[in-house]
C-alpha cells in the first residue's frame, strides 16, 4: 500500500455517511439534468426511493434542493451559493473576468454583463457591468440588482439552457409581468424564444 493510500484509508474512518449520501444527491444534478424526479436521483445515488426521499427533504429544508410544485421534480436550491460564494471570493472571478469584459465590449461596443441566475426566483443577479460605447441611452441594470430572466436578453440566453419543463411550470404558476410593449408575457411565447436562442447559440 503506498503512502497516499494509506492516509486515504485513514481518512475513511473518519466520513459520516449520511453526509456522503447527502453529498452525492447534490452531485447527481448536472447542467445536462438539473431537475430529477425522485426515482431518477435515487437510480443515481444506488439509494431506495425511501432514503433518498429523506436525503431530499432534508436538504429542501435548508434551501439546498428546491422542489417544484408544478412537475414535482428537485433541482439544486440558491443556498448551494453560500458556500459557492465562499469559493468564488476567494478566486476573485469578477477580477479575472474583468479584462475579458473590457475586451468583448470593446469589440461590441455594446454593453457587457457578468451574471448568473437564481433559480428560485428565476431572476438575473448583475455580479458586473460595463456600459457599452454607442452613444445611446445607459441601461437600467446596476451591480448587485436583479431582473425578472424572462424580460432581458442575459436572462434568456440563461433561460434557454434550463431544464425547459421547471421553466414552463415556473412561469405557468408565477405568470409574466409585462414591462414594455415588447416584454413576453405568455409561457408558450417564452418557450420559443428559448428555442430560438438555442439554435442561434
Amino acid at each position: 500500500m503506498t503512502r497516499m493510500q494509506s492516509k486515504s484509508a485513514e481518512n475513511e474512518r473518519y466520513h459520516i455517511r449520511a453526509v456522503l449520501r447527502a453529498l452525492d444527491v447534490l452531485e447527481a444534478f448536472s447542467t445536462d439534468e438539473p431537475a430529477l424526479s425522485l426515482m431518477e436521483v435515487s437510480d443515481r445515488i444506488g439509494l431506495n426511493p425511501s432514503t433518498t426521499f429523506r436525503l431530499l427533504a432534508t436538504l429542501e429544508s435548508r434551501g439546498y434542493v428546491e422542489q417544484d410544485e408544478t412537475t414535482g421534480r428537485y433541482r439544486v436550491g440558491v443556498s448551494i451559493l453560500k458556500p459557492t460564494s465562499t469559493f468564488l471570493a476567494h478566486l476573485n472571478v469578477r477580477e479575472r473576468v474583468y479584462p475579458f469584459l473590457v475586451e468583448l465590449r470593446d469589440a461590441s461596443r455594446e454593453t457587457v454583463h457578468l451574471t448568473v441566475l437564481d433559480p428560485r426566483m428565476m431572476e438575473v443577479i448583475y455580479l458586473e457591468k460595463l456600459e457599452g460605447l454607442q452613444p445611446i441611452g445607459l441601461m437600467s441594470s446596476r451591480v448587485g440588482g436583479r431582473s425578472p430572466a424572462y424580460c432581458t436578453a442575459v436572462g434568456k440566453a440563461l433561460l434557454a439552457y434550463q431544464d425547459p419543463g421547471v421553466v414552463r411550470g415556473f412561469f405557468s404558476k408565477n405568470g409574466m409581468r409585462r414591462f414594455t410593449a415588447n416584454t413576453i408575457t405568455t409561457v408558450d411565447a417564452l418557450m420559443e424564444e428559448l428555442e430560438r436562442v438555442r439554435e442561434r447559440g
